[in-house]
Parts: C-alpha cells; structure tokens; sequence
C-alpha cells in the first residue's frame, strides 16, 4: 500500500473539524435559541465543532423561507451574516440543510461543488467528476428501491459526453426514457441504435479513424439514404429544442419518426459497398444515428 500510495499520491484530508461532533436541532425555533443552544456547549465546555440549520419543513422556523428554497428566512434571521457571525466567535461551524429531489430544487452539481471548491481550498485538486460518479452510485441504489433501473439511471447522467448534474432533470430524464423504450418505436430504435454503432465500431477500429464527419448530400444515392438524412436533420432539430425546455417526453416521440425510415435503410441500403465514398458517407450517416439518440441519453449503458 506504501508503493501504492507513492505512486497516487495521499489523499486530501478533510478539515478537522468535520470529523467532530455535529448538533442540528428540530425544535428550536429562533436564531436566539440556536445562539443560546451553542454558548450553553461552550460553557459546559461539552466538545462540538458544527451546528446544522434544518431547513423549513424540517423544524418549526427553518434558516430557508420555504422548504427546498435558498432564501433566508428573514422573520427568523433578519441578519443572517450577523447570525453566522455570533456562531463564529463561538468557534461553531454552520451547516444548512435543504432536500434537492423531494422539493424539485434545482442545484447544478458541478457549480456547486466548484464553488465549494474555491470557497475552502482553491490548491485542492478537482475531483468533481469522482464525485458526481460516487453521486450517480448512490442515486442507482436509491432510486432502484422505487423501480427505476440503474442502467437509465446511467445512461441519463450522460448525453453526448455532457454529464448531468442536475438530479431533478436527471429523475425526468430517466422517467421520460423508461417510457419511451417501453414502447414498440423505443424497443425497435434501441435494436437500430445499437446495429448502427456495432457497425461504425467496428468499421472506426478496422480503418483508425473516426466517422463522424459531416455527411455529404451529393453523395445520397438511394432514396432511402436520403429519406434517413432528411429525418436525421428534421428530428436533431426538433428534439433539440425540446431538450432545451426539458420536454423530455416530447424529444423522446420526436425520436421515435426515425424508427421508419431506420428500418428502410438497413433493409435496402448496404453500407460496405465497394465505393469508398459512398461507404464513408454510409458510416457518418450511421454515426449521425448515434449522436441522435446520445443526445437525450447514453444509450450503450441501457441494457437487455
């Protein structure tokens, strides 16, 4: 483990005081009675390092103006900095609490740990993407116990080699994939996407190179490699911008018209052929399928 470690590197330690005693309450229903709760720690001279604001939902008069909200609640703490301010001269730490899923509140990971990132040690290295990896594992295991399966859960925390990190679009993400691949254009659009990147892998590991060019109209012969291209360009578009307003339902139908003119392609046209340029033009529209779908989601995570 020596060894190990010497060729990794140690691990950050985290502050000493987070591995102290840590007070939160649900009783307490003012800032004057938190105040007075840790000055009665200190003169008993009773060890704790940090005191948790619950948030409102959660005790009679949380630190937030509603539950799953950012704001202060200012009938409670009028001065919130003076209210921190007074627990710090007492050497506490404040922690604030809040739930993310259960109240839809909308926290871009990432940001947020960034922040807290800069805010405690900038010369820390980033480990935000292990973090949102530990995050997703978690999130499986809590959401597999309400019947969602782990690999949409996967396969929606990337899209497009973006990661999610905001977990209440991440829910709808997955709500809106499960629907769609429990129906007939979703099973059957699974079975093309995974038969067009089988090819293109194959075909990018035989020649080095990748296929995910821009796709040459002058080189659409057959009627049904110009159908696939239309729909590919019509249908990028629309779900496009029903992602942006995270209509995730909606972009998920719009993929569902290229289950057709998919099957017609694969049925007539035969991407290996002899001419090189119709052939690479055959794989960059195979990879165009690709990249459609990986925009909603990663679909080579989904599984059966």
């Amino acid at each position: 483990m020596a060894e190990y470690a010497r060729l990794t590197g140690h691990p950050e330690l985290p502050p000493l005081w987070s591995f102290g005693y840590q007070q939160s309450h649900r009783t307490l229903a003012s800032h004057d009675e938190v105040l007075a709760e840790a000055k009665t720690f200190r003169e008993k001279k009773l060890p704790c390092d940090t005191l948790i604001y619950l948030g409102t939902g959660f005790c009679p008069s949380g630190w937030n103006a509603e539950n799953g909200s950012f704001s202060w609640n200012k009938r409670v703490f009028p001065d919130p900095k003076k209210a921190i301010d007074e627990l710090h001269k007492e050497n506490f730490r404040v922690v604030l609490h809040s739930v993310i899923l259960e109240n839809n509140l909308r926290l871009p990971l990432a940001a947020a740990l960034a922040k807290a990132r800069k805010s405690w040690d900038p010369m820390l290295p980033d480990f935000t993407p292990e973090v949102l990896d530990f995050l997703a594992e978690r999130l499986k295991v809590h959401l597999r116990d309400k019947g969602l399966r782990h690999d949409l859960i996967a396969a929606a925390f990337s899209q497009g080699g973006i990661v999610e990190d905001d977990l209440v679009r991440l829910i709808a993400r997955v709500d809106a994939l499960a629907k769609f691949l429990g129906s007939e254009d979703g099973a059957n659009l699974l079975t093309a996407y995974r038969r067009a990147s089988n090819i293109v892998a194959i075909e990018e590991r035989r020649d080095g190179r990748r296929y995910d060019g821009e796709i040459d109209p002058a080189l659409l012969r057959q009627p049904e490699e110009q159908a696939l291209a239309a729909m590919l360009a019509e249908v990028s578009e629309g779900a496009g911008t029903f992602l942006e307003r995270e209509q995730f339902e909606t972009a998920m139908s719009e993929l569902a018209r290229l289950r057709r003119p998919v099957d017609d392609f694969f049925e007539k046209v035969t991407v290996n052929c002899d001419d090189a340029a119709l052939r690479e033009n055959r794989l960059r529209l195979l990879s165009r399928i690709r990249a459609s779908l990986n925009r909603v989601a990663d679909f080579s995570q989904i599984e059966g």
